[in-house]
């Protein structure tokens, strides 16, 4: 029974790649001005941002 598989044969070296071109780390991890502004706040404006979000602890805060 044959199959089509995309594995080499049992005992066969796998094939590979291996890219020539320079792997430059900084274009990988770059992070766009939205990010590094979360990443770089306060736990206190992540905690702020979060409570402006939140509809009912606004009115709760309003109302106490």
């Amino acid at each position: 029974m044959k199959t089509d598989s995309p594995l080499p044969a049992p005992g066969a070296p796998l094939e590979h790649y291996v890219s020539s071109a320079p792997f430059d780390l900084q274009s990988v991890e770059a992070m766009t001005a939205e990010q590094s502004k979360v990443f770089q706040a306060s736990q206190l404006r992540l905690m702020w941002w979060k409570f402006r979000m939140h509809r009912l602890a606004l009115v709760s805060g309003i109302f106490l």
